[in-house]
């Protein structure tokens, strides 16, 4: 079972500031606002064998006094979680029905949109730089792309069968592109136009890409315990 307890440590000193135990049952993503002073958590809250509704949820904390400001729960669970980079917006995804939701962080209560698409578990989840659009990648082949103004449904990356499930899914920071990890290939996508830019392959399945600060690399990593570093055509 994943750790039930978020670790917050002086990036000096590694000193701990600030210790909780957001979720009983693992904690599967941690990270800041994009000011740095809440941090957003997600995980499982009742054992998911069996459970039906309010298995996990996302909650925000204050990361100086370490009180919880908000709990976000949607049945049956939270399998993805991620920040609008503006801090405005929370996107979650979980269930076997694909679905996901964008709230306004300062209403837990009801989410803004549904989004729609997906036909199986959503996996990673993420925003533009601009906050202006949300990308999915989903257990079933493919990856989404939404508005995030509207919900209205842009595109659709397809990778194939359930067995080339969509692993992980990121922006680039200037560039229009969208890297989406499937088995032991990253795709990278123009989000603008939902066309094929390139691809790398090589290693282990592939689980997690991102983009160098000023889109010139692009960095994979691999379960065969690897990290590979590819350079990019960005201008």
């Amino acid at each position: 079972m994943p750790s039930t307890t978020v670790r917050l440590h002086d990036a000096g000193t590694g000193d701990i500031l600030q210790a909780f135990a957001p979720h009983r049952y693992g904690v599967f993503t941690a990270r800041f606002t994009p000011d740095g002073s809440q941090v957003l958590t997600a995980g499982g809250d009742r054992n998911i064998a069996g459970c039906l509704e309010e298995c996990g949820s996302v909650k925000l904390w204050d990361a100086t006094s370490g009180d919880l400001l908000a709990t976000f729960t949607h049945d049956p669970h939270v399998s993805a979680a991620a920040l609008a980079p503006d801090g405005r917006y929370l996107a979650t995804a979980g269930g076997a029905d694909g679905l996901a939701w964008l709230w306004d962080v300062n209403n837990s209560t009801t989410p803004i949109l549904t989004l729609e698409g997906s036909t199986d578990v959503i996996d990673s989840i993420a925003f533009a730089p601009d906050s202006s659009h949300i990308a999915a990648g989903s257990r079933d082949g493919t990856a989404l792309l939404w508005d995030r103004a509207t919900g209205g449904f842009l595109f659709s990356f397809n990778h194939g069968t359930y067995s080339q499930a969509v692993r992980h899914v990121a922006f680039a920071t200037a560039q229009p592109w969208l890297v989406i990890t499937s088995e032991q290939t990253a795709y990278v996508w123009d989000s603008n136009t939902g066309e094929l830019r390139f691809a790398v392959s090589g290693g282990g399945m592939m689980r997690d890409a991102d983009f160098t600060p000023d889109d010139s690399a692009l960095l994979t990593g691999n379960t065969n315990g690897t990290a590979t570093l590819w350079q990019t055509a960005a201008e």
